[in-house]
């Protein structure tokens, strides 16, 4: 589901520390956590995320297919694991510099016969990775719980009994008493990022927890920026502007009929405007969203679950997650907001609908017509439009075959903002890359170098899928991401890095040269599931040059669950 770091201004506290120390010296980067103190609330390590969890047989016997199914189990907590080995030399760029990525650290319990598991792999418990570079043949990895309400409640509930805890796609077990009047517990699983000096880790089942950047402790839950209205969560995809400190986000109100937040906060850290917008009748499920240099897109997919459902979900059994239904009929709705006011500019259907999770960037510039502004917006479009199909992929992952139609491709939309009339309307759509020549596969997790988020980017970094390239044959056979790509957005083609057999991956990351001249100077940072080892392997990539060998490669013999979005301080 990992948000891109920007570079992160000073008035943000935030001190990335990144000394050149001798070789093999440990150093650390800062977060500053130096708000008025809060008392930890993280589960002790003698709670059963802390052991090493047994393996059932119903997960062997699905990896035995499928390698990289392993990769979702959880992996106990620990901290500050050196490195086992280092091939090449951490760049200097990178020392004293620190990857943190969240995901589900569980989304089964631990027992060895253990059959309880979250409804959906978004509901799983959330976890925060953190990845150090500490010398130039020095690193660390540290992984941890977040010690939320949930977590807290099924440690002492212990297994056998249920989950102890509603989820957005998960009943408590227990039967209608254990659920009646409960809403959905926020699993905090999502992303990762870093605001008035805090390290926030975020779902939009929620708000977000403060974790201490050293220990990866929860300080505080339900961390929010000051003068946040109360009444709304706060989206996995907030967006930092590099640019101005400007901090972007959304989320679902939680009063009234449904309508989501957009919240713009200020360079000081504080909100500075906030507004709500109306959905209409059906409750949604919005992930991602664009900002332009003055305008932001809400995009709504028609995933729909019609508001009448809310009522019979709380009262009785039946996760409000699998009420939601596909509706082409409906469209993708475009919302536009004025970024500096977010007053609400006007809304266009796209009637050939579409699907998707993840928002790669989006830019304006004046309309060839002279009547106010293009805005050009490039997503990881679903290939097939089968939702549904992917929702169940994703609510039993142990069993999930995904086919090539579940991933996604590159498009860019065009939208019209009229000056004249305040008018908006779809234009166009095209596909980024097509056909083999381009080299592109399938791919998720899009982003483009921070620095020009919001702006116009030549460049998008993305995972792949080596046996779905786009206007290839099928594959017979399931599988999951095993490529990095780097997509040229301009001339639609992808350069495509190969990792070793056998590996999986995460999200890369972006981190811009210290020497910086081009947009893609700098490095890919990518953390790997290495399923013949059970291992976490992290990959150094020339951001000039994907295809080439990796610059280094860091290995720890510790497994950490795939992750879905990250952050580098």
């Amino acid at each position: 589901k990992m948000m891109m770091a920007p570079a992160i201004k000073a008035k943000m506290s935030v001190a990335p520390l990144r000394p050149h120390g001798k070789k093999g010296k440990r150093t650390r980067p800062h977060v500053s956590c130096s708000s008025s103190p809060s008392t930890s609330t993280s589960t002790p390590t003698t709670s059963s995320t802390s052991r090493s969890p047994v393996t059932p047989e119903y997960v062997r016997a699905a990896a035995r297919s499928q390698p990289w199914k392993m990769g979702l189990e959880p992996a106990g907590e620990f901290n500050d694991v050196a490195s086992v080995q280092i091939k090449g030399t951490i760049p200097d760029d990178l020392i004293g510099r620190a990857i943190y990525a969240a995901g589900p650290g569980r989304i089964r319990l631990e027992g060895a016969d253990c059959n309880e598991r979250y409804g959906h792999w978004f509901d799983g418990d959330g976890s925060v990775m953190a990845v150090r570079f500490e010398g130039p043949d020095a690193a660390s990895v540290s992984h941890r719980m977040v010690a939320g309400e949930r977590l807290q409640e099924q440690n002492a509930l212990g297994e056998g009994k249920g989950m102890a805890t509603r989820g957005f796609w998960t009943d408590a077990g227990g039967g209608w008493l254990r659920n009646v009047g409960r809403q959905p517990s926020n699993p905090r699983n999502t992303a990762v990022t870093v605001l008035n000096g805090k390290l926030l880790v975020l779902c939009e089942g929620g708000l977000p927890a403060e974790m201490d950047p050293q220990t990866l402790e929860t300080v505080a839950l339900d961390a929010v920026p000051p003068g946040l209205e109360p009444g709304c969560f706060l989206s996995a995809h907030g967006k930092h502007d590099a640019k101005t400190g400007e901090y972007f986000t959304f989320g679902a109100r939680l009063v009234g009929p449904p309508a989501l937040d957009v919240v713009r906060v200020g360079a000081d850290g504080r909100v500075a405007a906030q507004t709500t917008v109306s959905l209409g009748g059906n409750i949604v499920f919005v992930h991602d969203f664009a900002v332009t240099e003055n305008h932001i897109v809400i995009l709504i997919p028609p995933w729909v679950c019609a508001f009448s459902e809310l009522l019979p979900s709380i009262l009785f059994e039946g996760p409000l997650g699998h009420r939601f239904r596909y509706d082409a009929s409906l469209g993708t709705k475009a919302i536009v907001l004025k970024r500096d006011t977010l007053e609400v500019v006007g809304e266009a259907v796209c009637d050939n609908a579409f699907s998707f999770y993840h928002v790669a960037n989006a830019f304006e510039e004046p309309a060839a017509s002279g009547d106010g502004v293009t805005l050009r917006v490039t997503l990881a479009q679903q290939r097939d439009a089968d939702r549904p199909g992917l929702e169940r992929q994703f609510a039993n992952m142990y069993d999930a075959e995904f086919d090539p139609g579940h991933h996604a491709d590159l498009w860019e939309h065009e939208l019209h903002v009229s000056a004249a009339n305040d008018s908006v309307r779809f234009v166009s759509r095209r596909a980024v890359c097509e056909g083999s020549a381009s080299g592109a596969l399938a791919l998720e997790f899009p982003f483009v170098n921070p620095a020009n988020a919001m702006r116009k980017a030549r460049y998008a970094y993305a995972v792949g899928r080596s046996d779905a390239p786009v206007g290839g044959e099928r594959p017979t056979t399931p599988s999951y991401f095993d490529r990095i790509q780097k997509v040229d957005l301009e001339h639609g083609t992808s350069e495509v890095h190969s990792i070793p057999s056998g590996q999986y991956a995460n999200e890369p990351l972006f981190v811009a040269s210290s020497s910086a001249s081009r947009e893609d100077d700098g490095y890919l940072l990518c953390p790997l599931y290495d399923a013949t080892s059970h291992e976490l392997v992290v990959r150094v990539l020339d951001a000039r040059n994907v295809s080439a060998d990796a610059i280094c490669e860091v290995r720890f013999d510790r497994h950490v669950p795939f992750r879905f979005h990250g952050y580098v301080v």
